[in-house]
């Protein structure tokens, strides 16, 4: 099973290395994947929400979800996985990023992407098409930087949609614990 993942991860990694890299989207993809460094862009929306009274609790469940995310993702699950990655195994693949340090999987940055968008599209249904366009787009660009393989993008982004929900349904049951003891 292993090796199946394996080999379309390394498939879909060289069909966007050959059809899709060119000079026009490079520089468009690499500030792409630098709003979700450190997760930065939904950090600064989450604390951007805790200014806003009717959306205070969004923006404070949003920030935990994401440190819980980032903690599970960097400090639990890579180092037990410590999948190197794809410009480590195929040296001849050549970054237009600095190389970012540490390992493949999951992808934090498509972690941290999902956790945002699911959090944002429930809390506002105008801002679901933005939040998940910039989830996916921030996703792919660290396919397209062969920073991380297909899978763990996908992994990253499913426990993001997980980190999500599961910040939803603590809010949900705190504002109704407020609500039974008010």
């Amino acid at each position: 099973m292993l090796d199946w993942i394996y080999s379309i991860d390394v498939f879909l990694l060289n069909a966007i290395q050959t059809h899709l890299h060119n000079s026009i989207l490079d520089p468009i993809f690499s500030v792409i994947t630098h709003l979700g460094d450190a997760g930065i862009l939904w950090i600064l929306l989450g604390v951007l929400l805790l200014c806003s009274k009717k959306y205070r609790k969004v923006g404070f469940v949003m920030l935990i979800a994401l440190a819980v995310g980032a903690i599970f993702a960097n400090l639990i699950v890579k180092p037990i996985v410590e999948r190197p990655r794809p410009f480590v195994e195929f040296s001849e693949l050549e970054l237009i990023i600095s190389a970012p340090s540490g390992y493949s999987f999951p992808s934090g940055h498509s972690l941290a992407s999902f956790t945002g968008a699911v959090i944002l599209a429930w809390a506002n249904r105008k801002w679901a098409l933005p939040a998940f366009l910039m989830a996916f787009l921030i996703a792919f660009s660290r396919l397209y930087l062969c920073v991380h393989y297909f899978s763990d993008v996908v992994t990253g982004s499913i426990l993001g949609v997980l980190f999500g929900l599961i910040g939803i349904a603590i809010l949900k049951k705190w504002e109704k614990n407020t609500k039974k003891s008010c």
